[in-house]
């Protein structure tokens, strides 16, 4: 399931308008505006018309029920409701594409816009807290760069992981388990994330040390939005636990 704003439709046709013409173009020059209520004394009427020709749609589709929450669940470090549940469905999404289980999966606390309320769930909640257009990637990674990158979260920030318990003391990592069982240097892991993390987004450039890659067109916000409709099928609301994934001694 995915949705397109009328800005992705407009956008494109932009850009496309600019591949067209772009042989003519001798230089190119910016520069920032400040979009605020100024503009909306004197909004431009073909471009209201054109909004109001796609709102009734966009509302309609967005303010569908797509489940229930058992509770209200925010998203904040070193662990939380709304993440571990995000990390937990792509850890089993990814075992599904795998076909086997999946070792750990990764996300960032940066992707997360908002929290999930308890209760009634719309699609629209799941466009304003998995605001980006990221995918699915599954990352084969040797134990010693995952071990670089938890030491990374240890000394700076963590960040929202699935099959993983870290131990951090004095913001030093002490302890690191997938799966239950103690991080190996040498062991191939498959790492469930997305593509903004396998870029190297938000200091994570270990992960272009991969050896292989599964690329998805999976978008992560449906990912999450099949995951409700599944419960809501089977007459369940989704729900959510702190489980202590991530450890820190005072």
């Amino acid at each position: 399931m995915r949705f397109f704003s009328f800005f992705t439709v407009l956008s494109v046709a932009i850009l496309s308008s600019i591949a067209a013409y772009s042989q003519n173009i001798i230089t190119i020059k910016s520069s920032y505006y400040t979009v605020d209520s100024v503009y909306d004394a004197a909004p431009d009427k073909q471009a209201e018309a054109l909004l109001n020709r796609y709102k009734p749609t966009v509302d309609e589709r967005v303010s569908e029920k797509i489940g229930t929450s058992a509770q209200k669940m925010t998203a904040r470090m070193p662990e939380s409701l709304l993440t571990n549940l995000a990390c937990d469905v792509i850890f089993e999404k990814g075992s599904e594409i795998l076909g086997e289980p999946a070792d750990l999966s990764l996300l960032n606390i940066g992707g997360f816009r908002a929290g999930l309320p308890a209760g009634d769930v719309l699609l629209d909640d799941m466009y304003t807290i998995f605001s980006f257009d990221n995918t699915l990637q599954i990352a084969f990674i040797k134990g010693k760069y995952l071990r670089q990158l938890f030491t990374m979260f240890a000394e700076e920030q963590m960040q929202p992981m699935s099959n993983v318990v870290l131990t951090v003391q004095n913001n030093q990592l002490q302890k690191a388990l997938i799966g239950g069982e103690p991080l190996d240097d040498n062991k191939l892991y498959k790492l469930v994330t997305i593509d903004y993390l396998i870029l190297g987004g938000d200091g994570m450039a270990v992960l272009q040390k991969s050896e292989r890659y599964i690329y998805t067109s999976l978008i992560l916000r449906d990912v999450i939005t099949e995951h409700f409709i599944k419960q809501t099928q089977l007459g369940l609301p989704v729900d959510a636990a702190l489980d202590g994934r991530v450890k820190i001694i005072e």
